[in-house]
This record gives C-alpha cells, sequence and structure tokens, in this order.
C-alpha cells in the first residue's frame, strides 16, 4: 500500500510539471493517476481526472486512451450503481481499445463486474475470461488479483462454489504479492463467504473476522462495510440474529452515507429477513420495501427478483394474497427477462465481437501495409545509397586510374633506365632520371593510399556498425573522397571546435556528411566556398554545412526532407538523400535544422546529442 501511495504521489508531481495542452503524455498520466486512486476510494477526484483524460484523448483521436478512461468513469458509476450508464460506457471503452489488447483487457474486468451486478452472470464471466490471460501476460498483478476475484463471485452466483473457492485463493496470492491490503481483505471477503456456500462455517467466520481487521486497519469503507455484511450472513446462518443485526445494521450506516445504493439492497434484504424470523412483520416490511424502492431505481434486477420472491412469501404467511400474488407475479416477470435478456445479450455480444473482429482484421490490414511501406522506404533508400556509390565509386576509379598511370609508366621508364645503365659507362643522367621516376612513383602511391585510407574510414571497413567515432575525422575522410568534384572550384573552410568522440553507427552519420557536402557543392554555380563548422555545448554538439550557393526558398524549406521523385526520361527516380540525413539524425535522437535566405546560399546543421559520449548501446529510432 505504501509503495502504490509513493506512485500515485510522483504521478502527481509528474502531472504538475506537465503543461495542459492536449498530448498523449497528459493522457496517460490522467490515466494512470486515476487508476491510482481507485484504491484509495477517491471517487469524486478518479471521475475528475478520467473526464479530463478522455475529453483530451477524444480531440487528439488517442482511441485507446479514451477507452481506458471511459472504463474508469465506468467504474466509478459501477461504484455508485449507476449501472446503465457505466454499461454504455464500457461498451463504447471496448470500441475505443480496438487493437490495444491491455486496455480491452482492463475494461473487461470492469465491464464483468457490471454485468455480475446487472445479473448477467454468463456474459460476466465471458468478459472477465477475455481478460485475464493478457493480463498475466502483462504481469499487472493488481488487474489481474482484482479480475480473479471478480471471477470466483459470479462462479459464487453461478453456484459453481468448489471452483469459486479456487479463484478467490489465486486472488489472495496475487493480492499479497502485490502488497495490497485492500485486496487482501476483498480475496478474504470472497473466500469466506464461498466456504460458508460448502458448510465450512468456521473458515468462513476466520476470513470475514481477517478482512474487517484489515478494512479497519486500512480505513476502507468499501471493504469495512463488505466485511460486516459476511459477518452479519454467518451470524444468521448461525441463528446468532441480535448479532447480526448489529453488523448489517453498522454496513448499512457505512453504505449510506458513502451512498453505495447496490450494496444497500443486500443489507436491507437480509434485515428484513432476520426481522421476519424475529416475527417483527412491519420492521421487515420496512427494510423490504426499502431495499425493493432502491433496486427498482438502480435497475438492479436479481436483486429485485429476491426482494419480490421473499415479500410475496411473507404476505402470503400472513394471509394477504393479494399482495403476495402482486409480488409473485412480479418475481415470475423478472426471472422471465432475466433469461430473456441473457439470450438478447448473447446476441449482441456476437454481434459486437464480430464488430471487434472487423476492426481488428482492419488493423492487421493496416499494419501489413505499413510494413509493406517501411519495406518499400527501406529499398528506396537503399537505392539512393547505391546511387550515390556509384556516383562516388567513378569518381574514385578516375582518380585511382591517374596514379595507376602513373606508377605503370614510372615502372616502365625504371626498366629501359636500367637497361641503359648496364650498357653505359656514364650513369649520372640515368640515375637523376631514377630518382625523378621514383619520387613520381612514390607521389601516386601516397594519393591511393589516402583515397584508400579516405574510403575505409568512410565506410567503417574493419570496424563495429556502432562505436566510437570522431567526427572530425570523419568530416575530413569524407571531404577527401570529394575532393576531385571540389577540385578548381569549391574552396573548403575548416572551423572545427573541440568536440567530444560520439558512440553512433559511423557509416551512416558519414553518408550524412557526404550528402550535405555534395548537396552545398551542387548549389554553387560556377566557383564558390563550403564552410564547415563544429561546436558544442552542455546538450548537443552541432556541425554544420554552409555554403555560397544560390539559396533555398521558403516553400522549398518546407518540403525540403520529403521523399520526391524526378522523371527522367521515361524513368521515375526516387530523391530520397535529405529524406534519409533526417531519418539518420533522428535514429540518433538529433535533427538537422536549415537556415538559407535566397541568393545567399544555405546552412544545414547536423544536431546530435551530447548523450552519445557514453552511449552503451545502439541508438533506436524514436
Amino acid at each position: 500500500m505504501t509503495g502504490l501511495l509513493a506512485e500515485v504521489s510522483r504521478l502527481e508531481e509528474q502531472l504538475a510539471k506537465l503543461g495542459p495542452e492536449a498530448t498523449k503524455e497528459r493522457v496517460s498520466l490522467l490515466n494512470r493517476l486515476a487508476y491510482g486512486l481507485l484504491v484509495s476510494e477517491q471517487w469524486d477526484r478518479v471521475q475528475t481526472l478520467a473526464t479530463e483524460a478522455a475529453n483530451l484523448a477524444h480531440a487528439i483521436e488517442d482511441g485507446p486512451g479514451e477507452g481506458m478512461a471511459l472504463g474508469m468513469i465506468a467504474f466509478v458509476q459501477y461504484v455508485r450503481s449507476d449501472l446503465k450508464p457505466a454499461l454504455a460506457n464500457c461498451m463504447q471503452a471496448l470500441r475505443l481499445a480496438t487493437g490495444d489488447a491491455v486496455v480491452d483487457a482492463q475494461i473487461r474486468v470492469v465491464l464483468g463486474m457490471v454485468q455480475w451486478t446487472l445479473g448477467n452472470f454468463d456474459e460476466a464471466l465471458r468478459h472477465i475470461e477475455r481478460g485475464l490471460p493478457v493480463l498475466r501476460e502483462l504481469e499487472d498483478r493488481t488487474t489481474q488479483a482484482f479480475a480473479v476475484s471478480a471471477k470466483g463471485g459470479i462462479l459464487h452466483s453461478l453456484g459453481q462454489y468448489d471452483l469459486a473457492v479456487a479463484c478467490h485463493q489465486d486472488a489472495l496470492e496475487l493480492f499479497r504479492a502485490a502488497g495490497l491490503d485492500v485486496g487482501v481483505g476483498r480475496a478474504l471477503s470472497g473466500l469466506g463467504s464461498a466456504y460458508q456456500a460448502v458448510g465450512l462455517m468456521s473458515a468462513a467466520m476466520e476470513c470475514h473476522q481477517d478482512s474487517l481487521a484489515i478494512a479497519e486497519k486500512t480505513g476502507h469503507s468499501m471493504g469495512l462495510s463488505r466485511a460486516l455484511t459476511d459477518l452479519g450472513q454467518v451470524y444468521e446462518s448461525q441463528d446468532k440474529l441480535q448479532e447480526a443485526i448489529e453488523c448489517h445494521e453498522r454496513a448499512l450506516a457505512i453504505r449510506e452515507h458513502e451512498k453505495y445504493l447496490q450494496s444497500q439492497t443486500t443489507n436491507l434484504f437480509h434485515l428484513g429477513s432476520i426481522h421476519q424470523k424475529l416475527g417483527a412483520t412491519d420492521r421487515a416490511l420496512d427494510y423490504l420495501k426499502r431495499g425493493l424502492k432502491i433496486a427498482e431505481e438502480i435497475g438492479a434486477r436479481p436483486k429485485e427478483s429476491d426482494f419480490h420472491h421473499l415479500l410475496s412469501g411473507m404476505y402470503e404467511n400472513s394471509g394477504d394474497l393479494e399482495q403476495a400474488l402482486h409480488h409473485y407475479k412480479a418475481y415470475e416477470k423478472i426471472k422471465a427477462e432475466l433469461f430473456s435478456d441473457q439470450a438478447m445479450l448473447r446476441n449482441k455480444a456476437i454481434e459486437l465481437e464480430s464488430q471487434l473482429e472487423i476492426h481488428r482484421l482492419r488493423n492487421v490490414e493496416l499494419a501489413q501495409l505499413l510494413d509493406e511501406l517501411q519495406a518499400t522506404q527501406a529499398e528506396l533508400l537503399n537505392r539512393e545509397k547505391m546511387a550515390s556509390l556509384g556516383s562516388l565509386v567513378a569518381v574514385l576509379a578516375h582518380e585511382i586510374n591517374s596514379p595507376l598511370g602513373v606508377i605503370q609508366s614510372s615502372s616502365d621508364l625504371t626498366l629501359r633506365c636500367a637497361d641503359k645503365l648496364g650498357g653505359e659507362s656514364n650513369s649520372k643522367a640515368a640515375i637523376d632520371v631514377l630518382r625523378t621516376n621514383a619520387r613520381l612513383i612514390s607521389d601516386a602511391s601516397q594519393r591511393i593510399g589516402k583515397l584508400v585510407t579516405s574510403l575505409k574510414g568512410f565506410a567503417y571497413l574493419d570496424r563495429a556498425e556502432f562505436g566510437e567515432i570522431d567526427v572530425v575525422q570523419s568530416l575530413e575522410h569524407t571531404l577527401a573522397l570529394l575532393e576531385p568534384e571540389f577540385r578548381e572550384r569549391v574552396i573548403v573552410e575548416r572551423d572545427y571546435a573541440p568536440i567530444p568522440h560520439l558512440n553512433a553507427y559511423g557509416a551512416e552519420l558519414n553518408q550524412v556528411f557526404m550528402h550535405l557536402l555534395r548537396n552545398a557543392a551542387q548549389a554553387i554555380e560556377g566557383p564558390g566556398t563550403v564552410r564547415l563548422n563544429t561546436k558544442t555545448d552542455d546538450q548537443t554538439i552541432r556541425i554544420s554545412v554552409t555554403d555560397s550557393g544560390r539559396g533555398i526558398t521558403q516553400a522549398q524549406r518546407d518540403a525540403i526532407f520529403n521523399p520526391a521523385f524526378n522523371r527522367e526520361g521515361s524513368r521515375v527516380r526516387a530523391s530520397l538523400s535529405l529524406f534519409g540525413c533526417l531519418n539518420t539524425a533522428r535514429k540518433h535522437g538529433g535533427d538537422i535544422e536549415v537556415y538559407s535566405i535566397p541568393g545567399q546560399g544555405a546552412t544545414f546543421t547536423v544536431i546530435l546529442p551530447r548523450s552519445l559520449e557514453n552511449a552503451p548501446e545502439p541508438m533506436r529510432a524514436a
């Protein structure tokens, strides 16, 4: 219980810090806080929080969030015996929660309790059993325990007492494991009633007394009234009628104060029955008529049936056959209606399940379409990378061929000089040629070596996909590969401030730098300048690429990161370079900013979080 109170306090603080804007985060916090307050019976606060969550979720089209909120509103209505609105809210919540198994399961627990109170035991059991597997998989012990406890109560109502005992024992263990005293008291109460039904009176009395002690300790009014009611029934079965009356009167006073109408009918029924046994007919009739009136107001049909049946017997015994017949007819009518309602509910349930299945299949279809879209996106991005790589390889092939030609020519010259030295006594001229030739070979080899080193650094060959990178070194590797494209036209200026090493996907970030630098060069018509700048602050690292090109208009900036398609003759080509750059930056928890004045160039700034300095694992897309 202490842990639950601490969680509620933490959620209160988070909610206070969060702005009033309609966001999924606020909806989630409101729902979690309302759920946490259910145990402490703060019904007005729960309803206020859940209503706000439902309104916000509806505004931002957060179906599961709205469904969860409506489920909690329905629970408060259930506690307050507003059963028809509770049922309507549960059904609406189920429709909204389609596709979210967890929210669906939690709503079904509430719906099962409502149907149980309405006397629709088969429907109640069906909903509880639909939700329980999800709750078990989720390891939500608290909600699972309440669901198992409710299942035990429903089985009790169906006369399956042995199964009810097993359910209440399971619920008791779950509540104890969750450290929830209120739940332990509830499970003991259900277990005691089940023991009583199978004739284990001493075990029943022990459970009810333990439940009463817990309720008195925690100050939980619902638990206290329940334990007193259960004890009253045990005393009544033992013919300890005065003790039974005292328990029921205490429970009734609590329930009248808290306005638990449904629960009041139980005490009024038993008080009427006990006073009938004592021969206090007028007193008995008063209790029973009060109880019948409440049952009719809240639509608790099984309770109405019980009251009519008992009243019919009382009037028959007193000789008032007209009243006896009136109540007996009402009793038989309700029985028939309940049977008819059960059949109608089963049909409605089948219809609802069909609708929910249609929604589920639609969601599955949408999920498949999303998977196909993501696969297509990945394929397009890969094609873009391959196209970029093809262009780079073509330039590199030219660059490597030039020094290779020098090496081959120089090698041939070296051989001829060697032959000449072998046949001439004056070899000074030949030696000078060999020295010059050796320098040419050395220079050409260094050019090839530099290109290979830069290419390996750019592609992160022989290195882990995710690991420590030096951003400045990555920029230099990329510039070395692009140098043939920049040569004699684009001047590169560097302004590197010291920045820390990062843990990142090095090859993917190099692709970002490659695209931004190449785009910068292509934006320049004729000679121009590309300036590289790095800087850092407490939170971020910023890598900027500025060009002196034609700039970007506002309309172009608004769509610059969108995938584009260009027609080239009879073919359509996807242009995804900046789209891919933004995705890579966001994969690392960063972003890309664009600043430009048309005619005065543009600046693209890659922003990465400093937290990547110590990132122990690969980042994941948000």
